[in-house]
């Protein structure tokens, strides 16, 4: 009793299985891999090779309308299984009657084992089961093939500008042929520095290393994060691998210290427009980025025979560190001074420093003539009637004053 009761559970129970379990209503017809058409788990195998990227192209027909159904390609069997050759399309949906074309993108690691291995070509959706043919492939290693393994950085996180960078390339070779006299070079195009060896022979699946590749780094370098490209020619130069790494650059402080102006000058303006007989004033500010005390001197040149030039408050002046002082240069124009613009020249000195100043004065012939006749005499009119009206106001102020100390005669009867 206890064993028909057990067999009718299995019944049942498989029976419940297959129900939730139906096959997706579609068919696979045809499968290539770059084009070759490949049969499953056929005797003959389809050689490829590392390294290389491969397009399989999956022809498949539904049956029946279905929907949510996911299709992967595979190949298993690497040491990374995370690294594992695969692509995957979908969800998408399906319609009965019709014929699909899928491709998928697979890519084969450098290192990849060199045996037989099994494409897998998989479709499934939620809960139906799934649809899958293998096909058989041998992964071969190509006669020439190398790779920049690492590259080792001297120091390590960053540089300071005006040191010594040192690089170390580590070169794996993963063809069947060993390489004679490959070529290993650096550079940093956005400092045009570069530096090359030649690593002697690398057997087949083995490393090696460069010697150390030795560039300096510029002092002016700016602080920043700089490309390093790294090329590695085999095969008698016919093929090449290349890596880019980051180099970070600290800029030199001292450098760049030494290298901000110590004084820096500021011209209230270069540029005056001056009547003859006249003067003008070109303020000139100079301040002191230093970190001493500096004693700076003005002198003018190229004003002899239309200006007079005096400086004030004085002509040296000491500008302490970090503070500026204002040297205002006044030039007197002569009454004769031939009309149009004359150029002069201010020269600052201090310290170590020395900065010629253009300036320019632009004469305009004085008021000449009736107008500045009559100029002239209303001038001297509106003096004298300010004058005329003062002694007018004093007069008018002392009589008033002394109207009011008399007393008036008082008459006894």
């Amino acid at each position: 009793m206890k064993k028909t009761m057990f067999a009718l559970f299995a019944i049942v129970f498989a029976v419940v299985m297959t129900a939730g379990a139906f096959a997706l209503p579609m068919t696979i017809d045809e499968v290539e891999v770059d084009g070759t058409e490949v049969q499953p788990n056929q005797v003959n195998r389809l050689g490829v090779e590392r390294n290389e990227e491969f397009t399989v192209k999956v022809t498949f027909t539904a049956t029946a309308d279905h929907e949510n159904v996911v299709g992967q390609a595979f190949i298993t069997g690497y040491e990374h299984a995370d690294e594992e050759p695969s692509d995957r399309i979908g969800p998408f949906d399906i319609e009965g009657n019709t014929t699909y074309t899928k491709r998928f993108q697979l890519s084969l690691p450098r290192d990849m084992d060199e045996d037989g291995y099994k494409l897998r070509v998989m479709f499934t959706d939620r809960n139906s089961g799934a649809l899958i043919q293998e096909y058989n492939l041998k992964i071969d290693e190509p006669r020439h093939s190398v790779d920049i393994a690492d590259v080792i950085l001297f120091p390590e996180k960053s540089i300071t500008a005006g040191s010594a960078l040192l690089t170390t390339v580590r070169v794996e070779n993963f063809g069947q042929n060993d390489e004679d006299d490959v070529k290993v070079t650096i550079e940093i195009p956005q400092l045009g520095l570069s530096a090359t060896d030649y690593i002697d022979e690398i057997d087949s699946n083995d490393v090696e290393e460069s010697e150390e590749l030795y560039v300096r780094i510029p002092r002016e370098t700016k602080a920043g994060d700089y490309e390093m490209i790294v090329t590695v020619e085999y095969n008698d130069g016919r093929d090449q691998s290349q890596k880019s790494v980051v180099v970070h650059v600290d800029g030199d402080a001292a450098y760049a210290d030494s290298q901000q102006p110590k004084t820096e000058i500021t011209l209230g303006n270069e540029h005056i427009q001056v009547m003859q007989g006249e003067a003008a004033i070109y303020p000139v500010s100079v301040k002191n980025n230093g970190k001493t005390d500096v004693a700076y001197t003005i002198s003018v040149a190229g004003t002899s025979g239309w200006a007079e030039v005096t400086v004030s408050p004085m002509t040296t002046q000491i500008v302490k560190a970090g503070e500026s002082k204002t040297f205002n240069v006044r030039i007197a124009v002569d009454d004769n001074a031939a009309v149009g613009a004359h150029v002069f020249t201010a020269t600052v000195a201090g310290g170590n420093e020395q900065k010629q100043l253009a300036l320019t004065a632009d004469v305009t012939k004085a008021k000449s003539g009736i107008w500045a006749t009559i100029g002239k005499v209303l001038g001297i009119a509106l003096i004298a009637f300010i004058v005329v009206l003062v002694v007018i106001g004093i007069i008018v102020a002392y009589q008033r004053n002394k109207d009011e100390n008399v007393t008036e005669p008082q008459t006894y009867y």
